[in-house]
């Protein structure tokens, strides 16, 4: 008997071994921006970019891998980590609901909150979320009347998936929104909500899900960016005696969310429009973080693979070859024909006028650092035309696109500046001049202006030298000086916090209106740019 028990438990022992590693197929998408629509990848080459299928191509891939998944017996996810609808005239002008339709075509399993879809109110938030056919994710959103998680929106998901041998693997995903939500959108769009930390509520979440729902394998979708360089940023996470001005921003990133939650065993990101090829795997909790680029320019996918017995998680596969993200390219994915008619009628009612041609480019303008970024000096000369102000400066995220060489449209001035921003001026010392340029300089190490030719010290971080109207800043002397009210507003600059009210003009006037008018009248535009920042590198 002994001998025939110990053959049963090799025999099974055995079978165990050789059973073939089994897949769950987690498709996602980050930061959409309205993209749904085909367009040229003019970040590729802007002369002559190769056509983009976007929300089309990308659900023609979603039905086959969803029908090759089932056909093997697998599992499947379609997870979104936010900002669906902000930018892209198709969204922006008809405030999500373009975006809404084409997501309920064929929804995702999850939609997790970006700071993005705030930016029409929060009134109209709710209108998108009920018209949604899919889940809302938002377990550190708290609406501050009832002291819970936001009406309409979910903590997290569970997904249950059959495996060959009979046994039933339970998936979890989680929702988290970055805290900077509050600090990155109007207050009056914010201010009935509070947002909790983004790790604590990740982790809490995860141990209610493995100990009162038998969960085994959670995942954060979170609106949250892995940096451009995360080996870096952990580094520097690691430098205990290191000092950082966090600026106005109170959330985390992803390189020190993956450090600290417990629970989680792979993270999607989003927030930060940076594509990860290959996921980080943060090198004490060895959490696997996952991110796309933005604007539906591709696609991510990974197989999720799973012991069949003990249902432990083995590692992953990328879908395509060698790579978690695809690039949708029209000629290689096939657009959805269901999907690219939607999205062609949903485009042509919202954009009617906006195919008008304001002016002429000599060649393509890019977008950058502030010596190059030509778009944003026109942004910043624009506010000063409108304001007939000194100084003007504008945040590096507020310019959203790069304008085209040859016919500049509406519609492509619309891709620059989606946000309903308008301008405003007051009056700033020199000194104060110099403390927002080098404050707002802080986290990218250069800002957009206009009206000013700065020398940029890099190593210290400070500026080495300032003129305004081609003279020397005035420490004592008071200057004119434009923004944005979205900067003036939301941005946490001291020195534009303490102003009198009653000192700051607010013209009225859209900053994307302003830029209309610039460039008609200083077309034709060329690439060139006028040195107005520059870097030296001094200790």
């Amino acid at each position: 008997m002994a001998r025939l028990i110990l053959t049963i438990i090799l025999i099974s022992l055995a079978a165990s071994l050789l059973a073939e590693p089994w897949g769950v197929n987690v498709f996602f998408n980050n930061d959409r921006h309205g993209s749904i629509a085909p367009a040229p990848a003019t970040f590729m080459n802007p002369e002559t970019p190769p056509p983009l299928g976007t929300f089309p191509s990308e659900v023609a891939v979603l039905k086959k891998q969803k029908q090759l998944a089932e056909s093997r017996g697998e599992g499947f996810m379609y997870l979104d980590q936010g900002d669906i609808y902000q930018g892209a005239p198709v969204g922006s002008l008809t405030k999500g609901e373009s975006t809404i339709i084409a997501y309920n075509a064929f929804p995702p399993d999850v939609v997790t909150v970006g700071n993005h879809e705030f930016d029409d109110g929060f009134t109209n938030f709710m209108k998108l979320v009920e018209m949604s056919e899919f889940t809302w994710l938002g377990a550190n959103l708290i609406d501050n009347t009832t002291g819970k998680i936001i009406e309409g929106l979910e903590p997290f998901i569970i997904r249950e998936f059959a495996m060959p041998n009979g046994k039933t693997l339970r998936v979890g995903v989680i929702g988290i929104t970055t805290r900077d939500t509050k600090t990155m959108s109007f207050p009056e769009n914010t201010g009935g909500i509070s947002i909790l930390d983004e790790a604590e509520t990740a982790t809490a979440y995860a141990e209610t899900l493995r100990t009162k729902h038998d969960v085994d394998f959670v995942i954060a979708s979170c609106h949250i960016g892995l940096p451009f360089d995360a080996a870096a940023d952990y580094e520097k996470l690691m430098d205990v005696g290191a000092q950082f001005d966090e600026g106005h921003y109170s959330g985390m990133n992803l390189v020190e969310m993956a450090s600290k939650v417990e629970g989680i065993d792979v993270i999607f990101g989003g927030h930060i429009h940076v594509g990860y090829h290959r996921p980080w795997e943060d090198p004490e909790t060895h959490v696997l973080v996952f991110q796309n680029y933005a604007k539906g320019t591709g696609i991510g996918g990974v197989k999720f693979l799973f012991d069949q017995d003990s249902k432990v998680f083995l590692g992953y596969e990328p879908i395509a070859l060698n790579d978690a993200l695809a690039t949708l390219f029209a000629d290689e994915f096939w657009p959805d024909k269901d999907i690219a008619e939607l999205v062609d009628s949903l485009q042509k009612d919202a954009e009617k006028g906006l195919a008008e041609v304001i002016a002429q480019a000599t060649g393509a303008l890019p977008r950058g650092d502030a010596t190059s970024n030509k778009v944003g000096h026109i942004v910043c000369d624009a506010m000063l035309d409108a304001t007939g102000a000194d100084v003007s400066i504008t945040n590096m995220g507020g310019v959203r696109s790069e304008l085209p060489s040859g016919t500049i449209t509406r519609a492509d001035v619309f891709a620059v500046m989606p946000f309903d921003n308008k301008v405003v001026s007051m009056p700033l010392s020199g000194q104060e001049v110099v403390e927002v340029i080098e404050r707002m300089a802080g986290k990218y190490g250069s800002a957009l202006i206009g009206g000013v030719e700065v020398v940029y010290n890099s190593t210290k971080g400070n500026i080495h030298s300032l003129k305004i109207g081609g003279a020397p800043v005035d420490s004592s002397a008071t200057y004119d000086f434009a923004t944005t009210d979205y900067v003036y507003y939301s941005y946490g600059v001291p020195q534009l916090e303490a102003i009198d009210k009653s000192k700051v003009k607010f013209s009225g006037v859209l900053l994307r209106d302003a830029i209309e008018r610039w460039l008609t009248n200083n077309s034709p535009v060329s690439p060139d740019v006028d040195g107005r920042w520059k870097y030296i590198e001094e200790e």
